[in-house]
């Protein structure tokens, strides 16, 4: 693969690493070929104990992420605190808006989900047709409807390790909530042996590129600081 061929494909910008979506309709959407027959290894270990998995997101393009940027910048849709409440819209401006919102959303040309190895899974057998998710931690902890799916599938996780699936966001990637770390998402799976190709591949001049030649809203902060944001936010979700 050429690295036009390759950044393209780490920044969202192609599909052309993504397996057909006949090969991935079980999951309803597109993803990386190698991940899909682990993960139905994990579906069918999680159908087993009463649960029905489903991808709630998969692979999301760079104009997918931009779009929900944006909303996040002007408002449009809700930037969450550390806590998980939302931010007043108008409250945070420029560079610390910026670290508000990468505390729940990736940059557009750095998400994970671009590169169709990472998800975000639900149980649908918790849930009316109705129940709008909202992928919060709330929602797997004590009382939330999530809560026994993972439950389940910490300890599953890691008895199965040779599956080859990980929590890239297990942990806060900061200690002091000041400085808007990445929030936990056990919600979020990487099918390490094909995200970490990617990784390696990741080039920060091509991404500070993609978002200058971009819509993206913020561009300015986001330039200024992207080497910060590398550092915090990109590199460090392994």
């Amino acid at each position: 693969m050429s690295t036009i061929l390759a950044n393209a494909c780490i920044s969202g910008q192609s599909d052309s690493h993504l397996a057909p979506l006949s090969e991935c309709e079980t999951f309803g959407c597109r993803l990386h070929p190698n991940i899909i027959e682990p993960l139905k290894i994990l579906a069918d270990a999680a159908k087993k104990q009463g649960f029905k998995l489903k991808v709630f997101s998969g692979f999301r393009s760079f104009n997918a992420q931009m779009s929900i940027w944006n909303a996040k910048s002007c408002g449009k849709r809700a930037v969450l605190s550390a806590d998980e409440t939302v931010i007043l819209h108008g409250s945070l401006q420029g560079w610390d808006l910026v670290q508000a919102i990468l505390r729940w959303s990736a940059l557009p040309g750095a998400s994970r989900h671009h590169w169709g190895t990472d998800i975000d899974i639900i149980d649908a057998q918790a849930i009316n047709s109705d129940y709008n998710v909202q992928l919060t931690q709330r929602e797997t902890q004590e009382g939330g409807v999530f809560e026994e799916f993972h439950r389940w599938l910490t300890p599953w996780l890691e008895d199965n390790p040779d599956v080859g699936f990980v929590r890239p966001y297990q942990t806060p990637t900061n200690a002091d909530d000041n400085a808007f770390g990445i929030a936990p998402e056990p919600w979020h799976l990487s099918y390490a042996p094909a995200a970490k190709i990617f990784e390696e591949q990741f080039d920060l001049d091509f991404l500070a590129q993609t978002i200058a030649g971009s819509d993206i809203l913020l561009k300015n902060e986001i330039l200024e600081n992207l080497p910060e944001i590398y550092n915090r936010f990109i590199r460090v979700s392994g």
